[in-house]
This record gives structure tokens, C-alpha cells and sequence, in this order.
């Protein structure tokens, strides 16, 4: 694939995901399904894209989507919901 289609393919994905999943979650709020996405999601562009060391980055977009789901979670919420995840999917990479 070349570079242009593959940045294309991830803007569409970024406008579904902020035109249509984001609506239909902030409706029914399952923070740990979209927490678990969103980590999910920027754990697979940035190995994609052989991105190391962008975990602060990686931290801000989930924090930013959480954020816009439910403003009234705490830092400390935040952080634990995204610590989890990243801990239980590390256990199951090193599972397999």
C-alpha cells in the first residue's frame, strides 16, 4: 500500500470515529468499551508505523476520547481505566 492511501485510510477512520461510533457511545456510555478501542486502535497505528516512544502521545488521545465521553471523569479515573487495559493487553500478547 502506498504512504498517501494508508494516511487516507486513517483520516476516514478518525472521521467515523468522531462522526458516528463517538455519538452512538456518548448515548449509551461504556467507557471501557471505547477506552479499550481507543488503546487498542492507537497501539495498532503506532506499531503500523514503527512509532516507538510515543507513549505520552498515545496516553493523550485516549485521555482526549474519554474526555469527551464523560467530562466528569478524574485524572485518577483516567488513569486507572487506561492503565488497566494496557496491562490486561500486554498479558494476553505475551499469552500467545
Amino acid at each position: 500500500m502506498s504512504y498517501e492511501l494508508i494516511i487516507a485510510l486513517i483520516g476516514c477512520v478518525s472521521i467515523l470515529l468522531l462522526g458516528v461510533v463517538i455519538p452512538i457511545i456518548k448515548k449509551k456510555p461504556h467507557l471501557w468499551v471505547a477506552a479499550l478501542f481507543a488503546v487498542n486502535l492507537i497501539e495498532q497505528v503506532c506499531n503500523f508505523f514503527e512509532l516507538n516512544g510515543c507513549g505520552p502521545k498515545k496516553y493523550q488521545f485516549v485521555r482526549k476520547l474519554l474526555l469527551m465521553l464523560n467530562p466528569k471523569l478524574t485524572e485518577q479515573q483516567i488513569k486507572n481505566i487506561i492503565e488497566t487495559l494496557v496491562k490486561k493487553m500486554n498479558e494476553l500478547k505475551e499469552a500467545q
